[in-house]
């Protein structure tokens, strides 16, 4: 669908209309939490009681595109009713979907939690919980429904307790570790010691952990899976929020198959391993508007694809935004999470973002991926100041991969960065004099870093 990006001056502006991309559709299935997953679903009076549920009665059907409508709420991965999750749970969908908040303007929430066994008090500091667990899979991510904050878009969500990484895993120190982010951000903290199967945690205000804290569940892959080798299928979606699961939103194709997934209000957090929003595997599509990652572990948008052109991922990432990514390593560590971030031979394009607080370098694109960023905000960052090349605003290009990354930036900013632009490994990046470099240096380029008049 063409739609044209316009340089108003200070930002830009497009006329890119997502109501215009949704597909037709067949049927409706309702669902909401009152509702029965042996019902049809199809009638407000037959609502599902369940997400996963509502994916695989789409399925079912008749061929075409269905719309899946929720009432808007919470539907929780621990919530299970013969066997079937109240959350996506990852379910993988054969045929298109149209899924959106039957109330406009409210989410419709998946979290992928699991319930732990009792916490206790430790003896190292009463202030901090351990629960040992046998046979559950938390991951390494939690937040708190008692202690909100406003996030970039102006949504108000559950601030996540800070992971902690500890430099040995004796209680004392883990306890310290705990302590120490939890005082430095006023959010908790946790630590999962998954060797000897603990779960330590640090409450605001020195709580005991009650129904509020909210421990995500690896569950699979992702919250949400487009995970289809044989068949290409498409997802439109608005209002839709995906907390907790290894990863966000996923897209898995293969050489045979293209999916394509258009987001317009979403959100995805919590993650316990992998990245927000990320596509794998083959071609793909995303169009991500007014989209956002919050408390990611790896990278907020994350777009790989297969070898060569014809397998490339295509993205547009419109008014989206990242804030507190690269939660699994130490602030100290380079361990390449980013804002966003394009692989392979993905071809792309970034309007008006904002990428904050997170660590390691921005916007970084590698590979022979391509991408076009109008507007972009980059940093600050929460890695140390003086980090040096990992503190990063836009990089292009990787030492340990060959390929000839470009990156055309317009009207871009760095603020709170060591460094504005980087390039490495034969990576090209070009920066129009309307750019806003705060750092006011650039890392030694091992590419190529030039300008270019838009």
């Amino acid at each position: 669908m063409p739609f044209a990006v316009t340089d108003a001056g200070a930002s830009f502006t497009t006329d890119y209309d997502i109501q215009a991309a949704k597909p037709a559709y067949t049927n409706t299935i309702y669902v909401g939490s009152a509702g029965n997953d042996n019902n049809s679903g199809l009638g407000s009076g037959l609502k599902l009681r369940s997400l996963k549920r509502a994916v695989q009665k789409a399925g079912a059907l008749a061929a075409g595109a269905t719309r899946i409508l929720p009432d808007p709420g919470y539907y929780r991965y621990s919530d299970v009713v013969s066997g079937i999750q109240a959350a996506w749970g990852g379910q993988p969908q054969t045929c298109d979907l149209v899924i959106e908040s039957a109330v406009p303007g409210q989410k419709v929430i998946s979290i992928c939690d699991q319930i732990m066994p009792a916490f206790v008090a430790t003896a190292a500091d009463p202030t901090v919980y351990v629960s040992t667990y046998t046979t559950e899979t938390p991951a390494p991510a939690a937040f708190d429904l008692a202690n909100m904050g406003v996030q970039v878009d102006g949504v108000s969500r559950p601030k996540e307790l800070t992971r902690a990484f500890p430099a040995a895993t004796d209680e004392a120190t883990i306890v310290a570790a705990i302590n120490t982010q939890a005082t430095k951000y006023g959010k908790g903290g946790l630590y999962l010691d998954a060797t000897n199967k603990k779960l330590y945690v640090k409450l605001i205000g020195n709580r005991a952990p009650d129904a509020n804290l909210v421990v995500t569940s690896t569950g699979g892959n992702a919250n949400f899976w487009l995970n289809n080798t044989t068949t290409s299928y498409k997802t439109w979606m608005r209002d839709c929020e995906f907390w907790g699961c290894s990863g966000g939103v996923r897209l898995t194709s293969s050489t045979t198959v293209n999916h394509a997934l258009l987001a317009v209000d979403c959100f995805t957090g919590y993650t316990g391993s992998s990245h927000g929003w990320f596509t794998s595997g083959g071609p793909t599509s995303m169009i991500l508007q007014r989209c956002g990652a919050y408390a990611i572990a790896a990278d907020g948008f994350n777009y790989n694809a297969g070898a060569g052109l014809a397998l490339s991922t295509t993205f547009f990432e419109i008014d989206c935004w990242s804030d507190r990514v690269g939660q699994n390593a130490a602030e100290s560590t380079d361990a390449s999470n980013n804002g966003s971030s394009a692989h392979t031979f993905c071809r792309g394009v970034r309007v008006n973002g904002k990428h904050t607080n997170g660590t390691n370098r921005a916007i970084h694109d590698i590979q022979d991926s391509q991408s076009w960023n109008l507007g972009v905000t980059a940093g600050p960052s929460r890695m140390p100041v003086g980090s040096g090349e990992a503190r990063a605003g836009f990089a292009c290009g990787l030492l340990t991969f060959t390929g000839g990354a470009k990156m055309w930036l317009d009207r871009c900013i760095t603020t709170g960065m060591d460094r504005d632009l980087e390039a490495y490994a034969g990576g090209t990046l070009y920066a129009a004099p309307n750019c806003v470099l705060a750092a006011g240096q650039n890392a030694a380029p091992d590419g190529t870093i030039g300008s270019y008049a838009p």
